[in-house]
């Protein structure tokens, strides 16, 4: 069984308790993995077993994961580092004042932080496209990069006819950039 949370304090604390309460009793699944990268570490995966014996998967909703997104692209004062590149707010800005933009200059300027619409064309192929086709942007490998895993960790969660093993290495990806980012982050 899997289901999704919005990472509320609430449901991480009941997911944890839930999580260490299987623990306890040894009632655990646990899968081992060879590490895409050479000398990385194995990749240990834990999942709680309910009764009937099945793993319990929990995850991040999908709909709220576009919406952190969003939140953390749009903030004018965040700037996000990826390596050598930077995604920040004026990027965005310039996307949306665009023409022929997909976004709305209301998605970015003085943002309805819960319109779903605006964070679906955020991470929409053509907004990624645009991006490429922008001058000022064309050069902006980051804002790209962040866009586009986001965006296969979404598909992933959502889609109803991509296979379950394409849609596990979907989610993989995305999981593999984000800990080499974090990584990157703590050096």
């Amino acid at each position: 069984m899997s289901y999704t949370i919005d990472r509320v304090s609430i449901e991480c604390g009941l997911t944890h308790d839930l999580h260490n309460e299987a623990i306890a009793v040894r009632r655990v699944h646990k899968w081992t993995y060879r590490h895409p990268i050479p000398g990385g570490p194995p990749i240990m995966l834990n999942a709680p077993l309910l009764k009937n014996g099945k793993p319990r998967i929990v995850g991040t909703d999908s709909k709220h994961l576009k919406k952190n997104v969003r939140g953390s692209t749009t903030s004018g004062a965040r700037v996000l580092v990826l390596g050598q590149y930077i995604v920040h707010y004026s990027m965005l800005k310039m996307l949306a004042e665009s023409a022929n933009s997909l976004l709305l200059r209301s998605d970015i300027i003085d943002i309805d932080k819960q319109d779903d619409r605006a964070c679906t064309q955020l991470l929409s192929s053509a907004t990624i496209r645009q991006i490429s086709l922008l001058n000022d942007l064309r050069s902006e490998l980051g804002l790209t990069i962040f866009l586009w895993n986001v965006r296969e960790a979404v598909n992933a969660q959502q889609s109803r006819t991509i296979p379950h093993l394409e849609r596990i290495k979907m989610l993989w990806h995305a999981q593999f950039f984000f800990d080499s980012w974090w990584q990157y982050v703590l050096l």
